[in-house]
């Protein structure tokens, strides 16, 4: 981890635009910080830094330590995939606020002209309150600018018409993982 007032603590994930640390803050708070190894989509730090929404990642604190850009993030205690692991399933009210907060963020996105792209498990944290939060923007687009026709996200998690290469003319964004 560059230099800063945040101490590491573990590696959590590693991508191909950098690694995600979890830090511990001089007052003793726990956050992630995400270390670019690559300029990241100009999209990404756009929705970090402006949105405000219960459900979607934001940034804390965005700083360029000479070398490499670091964004500060909340720290979240697991991912989708995780819970479900541990859990096995979920009860009524739990899948309900599940959807509720996805479709929520999603919802927000849209209404501001962005598209998702890349709705998967590993993008829905889960805070310590049980709240979801979708994050990972690297792939989000604006929609006034791109229509999303376009072949986007992790194929496996697209709807059939992705993973055949099927686009219709009408096709929507939820069909595109956005």
């Amino acid at each position: 981890v560059s230099q800063s007032r945040y101490e590491p603590v573990e590696l959590l994930n590693e991508g191909a635009y950098g690694k995600v640390y979890k830090v511990i803050a001089p007052d003793g708070k726990v956050f992630a910080q995400k270390v670019y190894t690559r300029l990241p989509d100009a999209n990404e730090i756009d929705i970090l830094t402006r949105f405000v929404h219960p459900n979607l990642l934001h940034a804390v604190e965005v700083f360029f330590d000479g070398k490499m850009l670091n964004v500060i993030l909340p720290y979240a205690h697991t991912d989708l995939l995780d819970d479900l692991n541990k859990n096995s399933s979920y009860s009524f009210a739990k899948a309900l606020q599940f959807s509720y907060d996805i479709l929520s963020a999603l919802h927000f996105m849209n209404a501001s002209g962005y598209f998702h792209c890349d709705l998967k498990h590993d993008n829905v944290m889960i805070d310590d309150t049980g709240k979801f939060i979708l994050a990972d923007f690297g792939l989000s687009f604006l929609s006034e600018i791109q229509h999303p026709t376009t072949i986007c996200g992790t194929d496996t998690y697209g709807s059939p018409q992705i993973m055949f290469n099927m686009i219709p003319k009408t096709s929507s964004k939820w069909e595109n993982n956005c």
